[in-house]
């Protein structure tokens, strides 16, 4: 298996008492393996430019971030979309994080210091000591795709929105041993402004 510190991908979750305020991650084991320590973060470049995706498309911003700290040895920040009329997609993606239909981003990011959890097991989870964030998405990764098709049917969202939630969907890692490219090269260097060459892999947690 190929490992990558390139880009870097892993999904959050929304938080229990305010459906625009989300964990972004949190110190604990993910089913990679890996563990990413919250005192690391580097969000200077990031606070600069807080833009808020739509499944890592750099062509879709739907607002921006507010307010990203860590605390409590978690990621942390609120969601703000941009002004109800900008886009129909957008009001509809705002609809589905309201309701809690769409419960989940994804935060990229560059490794810049990691070691082996078990340096006896090459391919076995990361200690991911410090990160640069390097972009923070909504996505409908851990959304059962019956789930979104019935709430969209039901809400009224149209068939442009249902078919941009199904295109997030990613694919997740069967095994440990798996890697998981959450998006094409062309994306990544797109977002990262890198050729496409330099951009080898993203793990999904």
């Amino acid at each position: 298996m190929t490992r990558s510190t390139d880009h870097v991908v892993k999904t959050g979750e929304q938080s229990a008492d305010d459906p625009f305020k989300f964990i972004m991650s949190a110190e604990k084991e993910d089913r990679m393996g890996d563990v990413i320590r919250q005192k690391g973060w580097d969000l200077t470049q990031f606070k600069r430019n807080p833009v808020a995706l739509f499944g890592h498309d750099h062509g879709f911003p739907i607002g921006s971030w507010k307010n990203v700290r860590v605390e409590n040895k978690k990621l942390v920040g609120d969601l703000h979309f941009a002004a109800a009329g900008t886009s129909a997609r957008i009001d509809e993606i705002r609809s589905l994080v309201e309701q809690r239909v769409l419960k989940a981003v994804s935060v990229g990011f560059r490794i810049k210091e990691y070691e082996p959890i078990d340096k006896s097991e090459p391919f076995g989870g990361w200690d991911i000591k410090s990160a640069e964030l390097l972009e923070t998405s909504v996505v409908s990764v851990p959304a059962m795709q019956d789930a979104l098709m019935a709430a969209s049917a039901e809400l009224g969202i149209s068939r442009a929105t249902q078919k941009l939630l199904m295109a997030g969907m990613l694919p997740t890692p069967q095994t440990k041993s798996q890697t998981a490219v959450a998006a094409t090269p062309r994306d990544f260097s797109d977002i990262l402004g890198a050729p496409s060459h330099e951009i080898r892999a993203a793990r999904l947690r």
